[in-house]
C-alpha cells in the first residue's frame, strides 16, 4: 500500500490505484464482529490485492508489446518511402538533367494514409504513468513527418502532372521514336518552372533522413526503456545493413 503525495494527508491509495478516504479502515474493522472474522475479512483483501496488481501489469506488458509493434510498423512504413525519395540516377544524362531530378525521378501513385500508427490513449497512458512524456512526443513527431511526407509525395506528383501537361511540346516521330523535342527557349522555361519541384524532393529527402534517424533512435531506447519501467523482457529492435 502507498500513500498518495499530493493527498497524503487525506487518502490512501493501493498500488492498484484503489483509494480510501481517512476513517474508512476504521468504520469497516469496526463493523465486523470478532477478531477472526477481521483477519479473514483482510486477509481476502490482500490476497485479492495482489491479483489485481498482477492483472494491471499484464495489461501494461500488452500494451507495452502493442507500443513496439506500432513502432515497428512505422519504421517500416518509412523505410517504404526511401526508394521513391532516392531514385538511382540513369545513365547517360546530361549534367543539366542530373541537375534536376523532377526530370527523371518518377513520383509514386496516391498513398493510402495510415492513421492507425498515431498513438492511442492506452498507449499515451501507459508512457505519461511512466513519466516518458518526451518519449511519447518523439514518436508522435515520427508519426506527424511521416504522413507529412505522404504529402510532399501528392504534392510532388501533381506539380510534375501540371508541369508535364502544360508545357511539355507535342510529341513527334524522331528516327523511330516518339520524343518531345525543345527549342531553347522551351527548355529554359521548362526547367525554370521545374524548380519549385526539385527543391520539393530535396526537401521531402531531408525530412525523412531526419525521421528515419529519429525513428531508430525511438526503437533502440524501446526495449530498455519498456524493461526499465515493467521489470519484464520484452521484444527488441535492429536494422539490416541496407538501412
Amino acid at each position: 500500500m502507498s500513500i498518495s503525495a499530493s493527498t497524503a494527508a487525506e487518502t490512501y491509495c493501493s498500488l492498484g490505484g484503489w483509494c480510501l478516504e481517512p476513517g474508512t479502515w476504521a468504520n469497516w474493522v469496526s463493523g465486523i464482529a470478532s477478531s477472526l472474522a477481521v483477519l479473514l475479512a483482510l486477509s481476502g483483501y490482500f490476497f485479492a490485492f495482489p491479483k489485481e496488481r498482477r492483472q494491471k501489469r499484464a495489461e501494461e506488458v500488452t500494451t507495452a508489446r502493442q507500443l513496439g509493434f506500432k513502432i515497428w510498423r512505422l519504421g517500416e512504413r518509412n523505410s517504404s518511402l526511401k526508394p521513391v525519395l532516392f531514385q538511382e540516377i540513369p545513365l547517360n544524362l546530361r549534367a543539366m538533367e542530373q541537375d534536376n531530378p523532377f526530370l527523371w525521378m518518377d513520383p509514386p501513385g496516391p498513398v493510402t494514409r495510415d492513421e492507425v500508427l498515431l498513438l492511442d490513449r492506452t498507449e499515451i497512458a501507459l508512457l505519461m504513468k511512466f513519466g516518458e512524456i518526451k518519449y511519447a512526443g518523439e514518436i508522435t513527431i515520427s508519426v506527424e513527418n511521416y504522413l507529412s511526407n505522404l504529402h510532399y509525395l501528392d504534392l510532388w506528383r501533381e506539380m510534375r502532372d501540371s508541369l508535364f501537361l502544360t508545357l511539355r511540346p507535342a510529341e513527334k516521330k524522331i528516327d523511330g521514336h516518339f520524343l518531345h523535342p525543345m527549342n531553347q527557349t522551351e527548355e529554359t522555361e521548362f526547367l525554370r518552372r521545374g524548380v519549385p519541384i526539385n527543391t520539393l524532393i530535396a526537401d521531402a529527402q531531408e525530412a525523412w533522413t531526419r525521421n528515419d534517424q529519429r525513428l531508430k533512435e525511438i526503437a533502440l531506447n524501446f526495449k530498455p526503456l519498456m524493461q526499465k519501467h515493467l521489470r519484464k523482457k520484452m521484444p527488441g529492435f535492429s536494422f539490416s545493413e541496407t538501412d
